[in-house]
């Protein structure tokens, strides 16, 4: 039975692959990692920020057209929300649904900043 070798690779070619090379692999890995925890995060603000602007047009109507049309992708709903001005509401059920769409959309942004500048650094 013959000995299958289980790199495609001559030893030669295999030891080519140095330190820089590994660290560049790793860094890109990362990098694909933040870009899963961006996707993960824009899904759950999808999820949450458009079930707490139907908490919000049923409760606070007037809070919800300073918004503007879409609010989904307003700028004053986004940056209403990133600021958590949703708390001086004191809404409870509110606060239950703009906390998770807060929480994910600094995660996206974060994330997708660390894959930057993780790929500017490979």
């Amino acid at each position: 039975m013959a000995h299958h070798e289980p790199f495609p690779f001559p030893q030669e070619q295999r030891e080519g692959f140095g330190d820089l090379q590994r660290s560049i692999a790793m860094i890109m890995f990362l990098a694909l990692n933040c870009i899963a925890i961006a996707i993960s995060g824009f899904l759950a603000f999808a999820l949450f920020w458009p079930m707490a602007l139907v908490h919000m047009r049923d409760r606070h109507p007037d809070i919800l057209r300073s918004f503007g049309s879409p609010a989904f992708v307003s700028k004053t709903g986004l940056s209403w929300l990133l600021m958590r001005r949703y708390r001086q509401l004191q809404d409870g059920s509110l606060n239950g649904l703009a906390t998770p769409a807060w929480l994910a959309a600094w995660c996206t942004i974060f994330a997708l900043i660390a894959a930057g500048l993780l790929r500017l650094f490979a």
